[in-house]
């Protein structure tokens, strides 16, 4: 009996109909999970310097920070990701049943934004992979573009975007980067990605523990960069 049972809700679960058995076998479990995880502890990621501390570093003459110290000097002076805020998220399944994600929803914090500057220590390649990009500077805030394409760069103008519903099981985890950007605001966004499966329902919350992800935008604000001689150099925006 209890093998037939087995062979039974496997056979429905492949099909698409266990949902509501797996539900009844285990009613207090979560069938997704997930994870996430904010780009910024690399020199990829600008960075936004409040007021005399970012004057101060503008007219040293000491040595930029090297790409692997580019954190250690986030840590230190208390910056904010500039312009482009990147989280990366990754969502599984927990059990063979597929959960249904059925959307994104975003919220948006705005503050006014301090005196500073941005200072940019490039390197590295462009962003790649499957992602949402967000204007936070709309309210609300507005998908600017989507990529399906595990395997497409950010800002190269995908044409297949990511559409919901989306499903993803155990063995087909979603792993996607939420590009959040702001010109002008000191923004602190959250998302929440809601999802189905069988009888359940629920919402993750994408929120770096309650605290909210901050990124600052620059437009308008002095901009530092690389000089020739590795220092500190004020550049202009095109």
């Amino acid at each position: 009996m209890a093998v037939t049972l087995l062979v039974a809700i496997s056979t429905a679960i492949g099909t698409g109909l266990g949902a509501s058995a797996l539900d009844l076998l285990h009613p207090n479990a979560e069938p997704i999970s997930h994870s996430a995880h904010e780009e910024g502890h690399g020199c990829e990621v600008d960075l936004f310097v409040n007021g005399d501390r970012a004057a101060v570093f503008a007219a040293a003459s000491d040595p930029v920070p090297a790409a692997n110290d580019w954190q250690s000097f986030r840590r230190a002076n208390q910056t904010a990701v500039a312009d482009v805020s990147i989280v990366d998220v990754s969502i599984q399944g927990e059990s063979p049943r597929v959960i249904t994600i059925t959307g994104v929803d975003f919220t948006v914090d705005r503050r006014p934004r301090p005196a500073g500057a941005k200072f940019d220590l490039p390197c590295g390649d462009a962003l790649r992979g499957r992602f949402m990009q967000v204007d936070l500077d709309r309210s609300p805030p507005a998908l600017l573009e989507s990529a399906k394409d595990p395997d497409v760069r950010a800002g190269s103008r995908p044409s297949e975007p990511i559409l919901f519903p989306w499903t993803v099981s155990i063995t087909d985890p979603l792993l996607l980067k939420i590009i959040a950007t702001t010109e002008r605001c000191y923004c602190v966004w959250r998302a929440r990605i809601m999802w189905r499966s069988g009888s359940k329902s629920g919402v993750m919350h994408v929120d770096n523990d309650g605290k909210g992800y901050s990124v600052v935008g620059s437009k308008g604000a002095q901009e530092f960069g690389l000089d020739q001689f590795g220092r500190w150099a004020r550049t202009v925006r095109r």
